[in-house]
């Protein structure tokens, strides 16, 4: 395997960029709750984040931390943005 970017990449060396793309994917993921945890997007944001934007669409705050416990306070830290709605009591206070 050929190094590129700090990471191992197939045995193609000319498929690997040598640095990050200059436009990036918007990955957009609509009820994620739906889907469970995604322990790729968990462990490896900073990774994912150099090559797309990750656009997470979750109904309620209470979502999040059901299925990351506290985990889903880096997703929330490391979100380029948060919209909410006040929707819920649980989610009005973090307006």
């Amino acid at each position: 395997m050929a190094e590129g970017h700090g990471r191992l990449c197939p045995e193609n060396p000319h498929s690997c960029q040598e640095r990050p793309p200059q436009l990036k994917v918007g990955l957009q993921l609509d009820e994620a709750a739906v889907l469970g945890p995604l322990d790729q997007l968990e462990k490896q944001s900073g990774l994912l984040r150099a090559y797309c934007t990750p656009i997470l669409i979750w109904q309620s705050l209470p979502q999040i931390f059901a299925i990351y416990g506290t985990g889903a306070t880096a997703f929330l830290a490391t979100a380029s943005a948060r919209v909410f709605s006040e929707s819920t009591i649980t989610t009005s206070p973090s307006m």
